[in-house]
C-alpha cells in the first residue's frame, strides 16, 4: 500500500482524530476488500488489523497502525489540525 493509494481511498470516507495515536477510519463492510486488496499479502503476513465491527455493518480500523505498517505518515491522510 503505498501513501497514495491510502488517500485516494479514504477520500470519500469518514475519519477522526480520536487521539494523537488513533486516526479512526469507518467504512461499509463491503468496503473491507477492498480495503484489503491494497494491502497485498502484508495484510496476511503481519497478522492483519484489527478493526470493530459498529452497528448497521460499518467497520472501524486504526489507520495509524496501518500508516506505521507501511512508512505512511498519517497527518498526510488527516492533519491533526482536523482533529
Amino acid at each position: 500500500m503505498t501513501e497514495l493509494e491510502l488517500y485516494k481511498f479514504v477520500q470519500d470516507k469518514e475519519m477522526r482524530w480520536v487521539s494523537d495515536n488513533d486516526l479512526n477510519l469507518w467504512i461499509n463492510i463491503s468496503e473491507l476488500k477492498e480495503f484489503a486488496d491494497l494491502d497485498d499479502d502484508l495484510i496476511v503476513e503481519d497478522g492483519g488489523f484489527q478493526i470493530t465491527l459498529v452497528h448497521g455493518g460499518v467497520v472501524c480500523i486504526n489507520l495509524f497502525d496501518v500508516c506505521e505498517l507501511h512508512d505512511i505518515e498519517p497527518e498526510n491522510i488527516l492533519t491533526k489540525s482536523d482533529y
